[in-house]
């Protein structure tokens, strides 16, 4: 999600409290009626971590 911090749509998501309030809503991750993420971008875009 790093990345995606900097776009306008997701700034409110260096919230830690918000967040930590992200939920799996229809196949998205959705953390209010306003910010999502789509699955195929999660999935494209991420790192491999120990």
């Amino acid at each position: 999600m790093e990345p995606y911090l900097d776009y306008p749509v997701y700034q409110p998501l260096k919230d830690h409290t918000l967040f930590k309030e992200a939920k799996a809503t229809m196949g998205f991750v959705s953390w209010n009626k306003d910010i999502d993420m789509s699955p195929d971008t999660l999935y494209l875009e991420s790192k491999m971590i120990a």
